[in-house]
């Protein structure tokens, strides 16, 4: 006969297969507390000239486990991107002062290839949308996000780093 496990009241027993199982309060709050430490803090840097934009997207973003980064150029990203603080995930405009998003997303891809772009951006032409896919975006979104959308990338991606 085939046994499964259970969390019980923070102790683990072996149930029979047809049993239901039951989980009490206590104990899927420790594990849920368990869970959480061993979570690290994520970095996400976002990247747009307009402050507004960057303050939006950065307050989408409030949680215990998220640390946002603002920059407003390309030249800031990099330096954040070098700087001691890691960066776990870039959220990047696509037209971008001085450069394009996709020459950014190179340049961050060649200093750091684990971490994802996902880009949001007032650009809704299919060319763009597939270009910056094609090189390797995370996602592409349009500006400004749906809230649930926009949280749902960002989680998949910091699961991803």
């Amino acid at each position: 006969m085939e046994c499964k496990f259970q969390i019980q009241q923070n102790t683990l027993r072996t149930i029979k297969p047809d049993a239901r199982p039951v989980f009490s309060n206590r104990g899927m709050e420790s594990v849920m507390k368990a869970v959480q430490q061993r979570s690290s803090t994520k970095n996400v840097l976002v990247v747009d000239q307009d402050p507004e934009m960057r303050l939006l997207l950065s307050n989408l973003l409030q949680s215990p486990l998220v640390n946002t980064l603002e920059a407003a150029d390309p030249q800031e990203a990099l330096r954040r991107l070098e700087g001691e603080v890691p960066i776990h995930l870039v959220i990047s405009e696509m037209d971008l002062p001085g450069h394009s998003g996709l020459e950014f997303m190179k340049q961050v891809r060649s200093r750091r290839a684990e971490v994802p772009v996902v880009f949001v951006t007032e650009n809704d032409e299919i060319d763009s949308y597939l270009s910056a896919m094609d090189e390797g975006a995370f996602e592409y979104l349009p500006k400004p996000p749906e809230t649930r959308d926009f949280v749902r990338v960002v989680e998949r991606a910091c699961a991803l780093v």
